[in-house]
């Protein structure tokens, strides 16, 4: 029946792809030669039809109905041959495999009719009809003849890029030889791999995926599930490898058939009595042979279609994920579900679970095949094996369910972890600052401890497993010869029933292992689809009531009218900045209440209130970034938007500002950065605006990263520019300069409707418009002049402020004055990314770009393996050794003596009716003890050690790495190491090492058997051997470099989602969505390519050492038997065959395992390259500081010259300055001045080139990094917190009473709010604090150093995301505090550092004047007295100050 059905096949291929074929007329003398060569193969088939007929050779009705189907089936072959051939769509695969398997069915023939001498015409027939099957698969299988316009052909119709492919070259993969060649003269690299077919493009399979959606859609229904969407888009490709899978199962079924009627044939050999010529025999070694290979085809190509539809099942959904990451309606919701670990661990899934889901209803079939032979052969004993079936199957069943959970334990542990160290990369500069490297590294082992647990758990599930899956051939012999030998007592078991038993046997146990392999395999696939399915069925924001319109002549740009607005009650996290409380906000209580607000056109509106007022969400209401429950908002406009945490991913500056416009416009950008004031940043790097930025701008200074967020805003040259305290992180010099010169009066973008969210209160008698908020609602608005005469919350705010209530005149943007001019060296440039990055080979890279993903090449070092076995433990693969040696022993063992028990009772030798049962139990027994114990041994105990060691050894590495490293390195890049690397590490390695060490002994196991029954075996295998070594050689070079592509490939998807993730609210704001999404979808073609020729090379693999194996071994033995079938036994025969059939598994694994293990291991070659990464610094000499330093807090700065790597200027040059103990010291100068220098340095991230820091006369240098550092407090600018409890973010490793932390919190202004929260002290904290507005988080950063204390505090510009109210609270709060303590502020906002000590001004690394605030203001001539000037910080009362120290200058 398998003709008839592949012909039914190709029939409904031709109707489903009938539109899509090419239409070039094609006419050959060869086309008619072929339909003469079917014809007579017609007529030969209509001639054995009515032969059987008339002679009544078998039964009509059944040779009726055969005869008719393939008739029919000819025919319908012949119309597909003639359709390819004159369409000129290449050759008809179906018509192949059609002729393949209708050969391999008549070689059936002929064997079967072999055995029956006396139908000489029939047989004739039969044999003529093979001979004509032969010629016409050979020439169904010539490619096309050239056509003269195949180039054009091949340019202009991407579904024609395999004309030149012969069918044998696909069926065999041989299109592959020139790309493995390539592969052994070189490593190969993306640019050596032929593009794919349109088909294989993730453009193309996203508009297939999101057609099937539509389709399935309906206004009334409910979204269609991920299932759904799949079948519709890609059912039909995969119900087709269904049908090769059941050719699969019908060859699988006849091998035992053919090698009952071989060993017939042995049995009767010339000295028994009704003898069968040896020429049978050859023929059913031949026919063994045909129905191998044809066996290996069909299961080489059902796993490549399954994996082809699975990678395009997978990039449909990544594309989807990135597209729903847009619509979600609360995007901080990737905290309960991991984007990251959607895209690298569930999506990935989808490429094996094609597989799994064929192998669910295929096995069962098989299983009812082969119980069917089984039954002919036993008869009614045969229903004892179905309990013993049914037991083991509901248990591997109640196990795989079980496994399920113990998968999603792994998979949620996972999850944790993962996401903590992508919070730890986001913000391991507070980890430095803070010496929480320990807390760090205990968080991330606990979440690993927690992942092994449940794998080991997992592991021992397995094992239950596999002890399942062993014992159950066993059992199923001695069951079925027990009831056999007493239902049946006076027949006698026969070696041709026992040993084709055993193959059935073999071929059902095998089926139930897969099945609980795929068990496994299926728990994790429905996990990762159940986190698939619910992540894009969540809820899209909804954004119907905002009314977006383009009108030139109306006067308004936005216009909000009863409007409340809320985040959703699950999470009111969405973006996190000005909630109006740090808790989840229900719906019963909005945050922000607007019942009307009209925004002028092309004005300047201020948007003004105290931190937590609402001022950032009134933003997210207009971009449509929180839910309405009530109102419009009407934007008439583009719109372009500046973050208060700007995104800055990574490429070059030009690029962060220009890549979202496709039109060029160079004038424009040469404005831009000007009125950005970044021409002074730009001219002093090598590259200029080609710079390279790292992930989220780690190795530029907040400052740029608002220019540069800003530059991007005014190119945009969008009507309605909003901007999100876009002035927070700037010097005030800069501040003024992008207000006079971008959004002010007579700026850049004076044109445009300006809504600037600011704390720059000083800024404001010259805006248009001024909204003042509070608590979610606009308390007032209208123009300054109104809002100040009315004397209400903003008189107040600027008489509070020391600000002047007179309006000043706006500079135009054509003036610039000297300062502005000035090409300084900017040190926030220069910042830590600057310092020397230090490579595997110790070669300096560029700092300022980012490194690309470090793919080795060639072969894997015989150093990896080593770790690899170390991490495993040396003695402990010794026991396993021992173990799997058992496991082998008896095996063969067992086989054997069965092979004695069919002998005595053939011979008459009779014994207890359990003696021989009672031995092959103990052999099974054995082999099942020994299989269980070394599966566990290997996988769970081995494994789980393996998998903590290298986790240790890599977060150590990556804790002590320099802060180099994670500016110049894409989170996406690291994230692949501790996501992509370690799936492997753990779930891949472990049972590859155990496979493969199994079969490494059960081939020698084979190897012994075969060639004790037939010595000559030993020339075959050495043959093998031969043969396997050379393919193996031809193939690794290239596997391996495959291997290593499609990891490399993956990172930028990962670093895509990661940078994609952070920036969602600025790509929809400036509607570049499509843009974004093509360039991921070029980044999965990329990936797409490199993963598909991966898994095309090891079908290349696994289908020539099947040939290998299977075939030969098959071939060889049943060849040297029939030779020698006078001289061996039927048992001993069906033992070296049954051991046979087990060759091609054996060296598949074998070779293949070899392979797979040096692919995989790259794994832990990368993992190993983070483990030897390059360390800070260290202490030099020196005695240690005592435990309680530092004791007075005394800083000392001698002739200190600092540079960030060689070759690069210095930045702090001959810095000298003595603060003593206790001292109030402001930090102030220009951008670029040195001053977050002053801080690298002292915190030892960085070591002076010469000079000398002291603190309490130890010599920084002879300081351990950590002990210095848990010694100093920092107050970053930027604030970072961690996802945990709240307690964990203030005190971190240490241990505190919860009165201490309370009145820190009450110091901060945070104690009210804290006490509101659910749990208080240990609320929860979600990642980067998103709960939390930004000046929330920065207020608990400084309750966090309030909490630890100490007597050294740097403050870098610690206060300036929050108002002048709380920031005059927060200096009270210091003043009282940190009384006795050194305190180093730096600041950009002069006035807060007025009531200092000293101050110590800065400019261009060296110390220029360092003096108390009276003698430096009262001093008009001095450079500071004219910076306090320029921002406005001068008053009476600062003027009058008295200095608490010395007015000398102490340089």
């Amino acid at each position: 029946m398998a003709p008839p059905l592949v012909a039914l096949v190709g029939a409904l291929r031709l109707v489903n792809g009938h539109k899509s074929t090419s239409t070039r007329q094609l006419a050959s003398p060869w086309l008619a030669v072929k339909l003469l060569m079917t014809l007579a193969f017609l007529a030969v088939m209509l001639s054995q039809w009515l032969l059987s007929a008339s002679e009544d050779l078998f039964s009509f009705r059944k040779a009726h109905v055969t005869y008719a189907l393939n008739v029919a089936s000819v025919s319908v072959i012949v119309l597909i041959s003639v359709y390819h051939q004159r369409r000129g769509s290449g050759v008809a695969g179906s018509a192949v495999a059609f002729w393949f398997t209708s050969l391999a069915v008549n070689l059936l023939r002929i064997q079967t009719i072999m055995m029956y001498p006396e139908n000489r015409r029939l047989r004739t027939l039969v044999v003529i009809g093979a001979v004509l099957n032969l010629i016409a698969f050979v020439m169904e299988g010539r490619p096309l003849p050239e056509h003269p316009d195949q180039n054009k052909l091949l340019l202009d119709d991407t579904d024609n890029s395999s004309l030149n492919r012969s069918i044998l070259s696909r069926v065999f993969f041989v299109w592959l030889v020139p790309v493995m060649r390539l592969g052994r003269q070189k490593s190969l690299t993306m640019e050596d791999l032929p593009a794919l077919e349109t088909e294989f493009r993730a453009h193309h399979l996203a508009q297939r995926f999101q057609d099937a959606s539509n389709k399935l859609t309906t206004p009334k229904s409910n979204p269609p599930s991920l299932a759904r969407i799949l079948v519709g888009a890609f059912g039909f490709e995969y119900a087709m490898t269904a049908v090769v899978r059941l050719l699969w199962v019908a060859a699988t079924a006849a091998i035992p058939q053919v090698n009952n009627a071989l060993l017939t044939v042995i049995a009767r050999g010339s000295s028994s009595q009704n003898p069968i010529a040896s020429s049978n025999g050859y023929w059913i070694a031949v026919t063994l042979l045909v129905l191998s290979l044809f066996r290996t085809v069909c299961h080489a190509h059902f796993n490549q279609s399954n994996q082809v539809v699975g990678i395009k099942a997978r990039t449909a959904v990544i594309d989807a994920i990135y597209a729903k990451v847009f619509r979600i309606a609360n995007l901080s919701e990737k905290e309960q579900l991991n984007v990251n670990n959607l895209v690298s661990m569930d999506a990935m899934r989808l490429t094996t679970a094609a597989t799994t889901l064929h192998y669910t209803w295929s096995i069962p079939i098989e299983m009812a095949v082969f119980f069917a032979f089984l039954y002919k052969m036993w008869g009614v004993s045969t229903l004892i094996i179905l309990p013993v079936i049914v037991a083991v199957v509901f248990v591997i069943i109640w196990l795989g369910v079980r496994q399920m959970s113990f998968e999603a334990a792994t998979m949620g542990a996972s999850d944790k972890r993962i996401k903590f160290i992508t919070e730890l990369i986001t913000g391991v500069k507070t980890i430095k600052l803070y010496a929480w490297e320990r807390f760090a590294r205990t968080k991330i082992m606990q979440h690993r401890a927690d992942e092994l647990s449940a794998i080991l758990k997992s592991r021992l599930n397995m094992t239950y497993q596999i002890v399942l899956t062993t014992a159950l051939q066993p059992l199923m012999v001695l069951a079925l010869l027990l009831v056999y030998s007493g239902v049946e007592p006076e027949t006698l078991v026969t070696a041709q029933a026992v040993f084709t038993s055993l193959n059935y046997f073999k071929y059902m146990c095998e089926g139930l292992e897969i099945l609980t392999t795929m068990s496994g395999e299926l728990s994790g696939t429905f996990v990762s689809y159940g986190r698939l399915n619910r992540f894009l069925e969540y809820r899209n924001r909804d954004v119907s009531h905002i009314q977006q319109a383009v009108d030139s002549k109306t006067s308004v740009a936005i216009n909000i009218k009863n409007a409340t607005f809320h985040f959703p009650r699950e999470a009111a996290r969405d973006g996190g900045q000005d909630v109006p409380s740090a808790t989840g906000v229900n719906v019963e209580r909005p945050n922000l209440v607007i019942p009307n607000l009209v925004i002028p056109r092309n004005k300047l509106v201020a948007v003004v209130g105290p931190t937590g007022s609402g001022k950032s969400t009134l933003l997210k209401a207009i971009l449509g970034q929180v839910d309405c429950s009530s109102g419009t908002v009407e934007i008439n406009g583009s719109m372009a938007y500046a973050a208060q945490d700007p995104w800055i991913y990574n490429g070059t500056i030009e690029e962060n500002i220009c890549s979202m416009f496709p039109n060029a416009d160079p004038s424009r950008y040469s404005k831009c950065i000007a009125a950005c004031a970044l021409g002074a940043d730009l001219e002093i790097l090598a590259e200029g605006d080609r710079t390279e930025i790292g992930a989220r701008g780690v190795n530029i200074s907040g400052g740029q990263r608002q220019r540069i967020s800003l530059a991007r805003v005014a190119y945009s040259n969008a009507s309605i520019i909003l901007c999100d305290d876009s002035l927070s992180a700037v010097d005030g010099h800069t501040n003024t300069h992008i207000f006079t010169h971008l959004l002010g009066p007579g700026g850049l973008l004076c044109h445009q409707t300006r809504i600037l969210i600011t704390h720059s209160i000083q800024h404001l008698p010259q805006v248009d418009y001024v909204i003042v908020m509070n608590a979610g609602h606009i308390v007032e608005q209208g123009s300054y002049d109104d809002l100040v005469a009315a004397r209400g919350p903003l008189h107040d705010m600027m008489v509070s402020g020391g600000v002047s209530l007179e309006k000043t005149v706006a500079m135009p943007i054509e003036t610039f004055g000297p300062d502005e001019r000035d090409v300084t060296k900017d040190e926030d440039i220069k910042t830590l990314a600057e310092a020397a990055f230090v490579d595997q080979d110790n070669k300096v890279a560029s700092a300022v770009k980012s490194t690309a993903e470090n793919s080795e090449t060639g072969h894997v070092k015989w150093a990896v393996f080593a770790s690899y076995a170390n991490s495993l433990s040396i003695g402990g693969l010794v026991i396993a050794l021992f173990l799997a040696i058992g496991m082998v022993a008896m095996q063969v063992g067992g086989q054997f003596w069965l092979d004695q028990w069919t002998q005595d009772v053939s011979i008459g030798i009779s014994h207890s009716r359990w003696f021989y049962p009672g031995i092959y139990a103990v052999f099974a027994v054995a082999t099942i003890l020994f299989d269980g114990a070394s599966g566990y041994f290997i996988m769970g105990v081995l494994g789980v050690r393996s998998s903590r060691h290298l986790m240790q050894k890599v977060v150590n590495a990556l804790l002590k790495c320099p802060m180099q490293f994670f500016e110049a390195t894409p989170m996406g890049q690291i994230v692949n190491r501790f996501a992509g690397d370690f799936m492997g590490i753990d779930h891949i390695l472990p049972s590859m090492t155990y496979m493969w060490l199994m079969a490494v002994l059960l081939t020698l196991g084979v190897v012994v058997t075969c060639s004790i029954v037939t010595p000559l075996m030993l020339v075959l295998f050495v043959v093998l051997s031969i043969g396997s070594y050379y393919i193996r050689m031809f193939y690794i070079n290239s596997s391996v470099a495959l291997k290593r592509l499609d990891a490399s490939t993956k990172s930028p998807i990962f670093a895509s989602f990661s940078e994609t993730l952070e920036g969602v609210a600025t790509i929809k704001a400036f509607g570049v969505i499509d843009m974004y999404r093509e360039a991921n979808r070029n980044k999965l073609d990329l990936n797409i390519r490199a993963y598909y020729y991966n898994i095309s090379v090891l079908r290349w693999l696994i289908l020539f050492l099947d040939m290998l194996g299977s075939g030969l071994t098959l071939f060889g033995a049943a060849l040297f038997g029939v030779i020698a079938r006078d001289s061996l036994s039927v048992g001993a025969l069906g033992v070296s065959i049954n051991m046979a059939l087990q060759m091609s598994m054996h060296l598949q694994i074998l070779v293949r395992g070899s392979c797979d293990f040096e692919t995989q291991i790259v794994a832990v070659e990368r993992v190993n390259q983070y483990a030897d990464l390059p360390a800070e610094p260290q202490a030099i000499g020196g005695s240690p500081p005592d435990k309680d330093w530092p004791t007075k807090g005394e800083i000392i700065f001698d002739h200190a010259n600092v540079r960030y790597r060689k070759n690069l200027p210095l930045v702090l040059k001959d810095v000298s300055f003595t603060i003593r103990g206790g001292e109030k010291i402001g930090i102030v100068g220009r951008t670029g001045a040195g001053k977050s220098s002053i801080m690298v340095a002292l915190f030892n991230l960085v070591i002076p080139e010469t000079g000398r820091i002291l603190i309490d006369g130890h010599d920084l240098k002879d300081v351990d990094p950590q002990t210095l550092r848990e010694a100093l407090t920092a107050i970053p600018q930027d604030a970072h917190l961690f996802s945990g409890t709240l307690r964990e973010n203030l005190i971190g490793p240490g241990s505190y009473d919860d009165g201490v932390i309370w009145q820190a919190l009450d110091d901060a202004g945070l104690k009210a709010s804290v006490s509101s929260m659910d749990g208080k002290l240990d609320a929860l904290v979600t990642a980067g604090g998103e709960n939390f507005s930004s000046g929330e988080r920065q207020l608990l950063t400084l309750a966090r150093a309030l909490i630890r204390g100490g007597r050294i505090f740097v403050l870098d510009e610690s206060t300036a995301n929050v108002d002048r109210e709380t920031e005059r609270q927060i200096r009270i709060a210091l003043t009282r505090r940190f009384a006795s303590a050194t305190v180093l502020t730096i600041a950009h906002r002069i006035d807060t550092i007025m009531d200092s000590d000293r101050v110590l001004l800065l400019n261009q690394g060296t110390v220029q004047q360092y003096d108390t605030v009276a003698n430096l203001v009262n001093n008009e001539q001095s450079a500071f007295y004219l910076l306090a000037q320029e921002a406005g910080a001068l008053n009476s009362s600062a003027r009058g100050v008295c200095s608490r120290g010395s007015t000398d200058s102490e340089i």
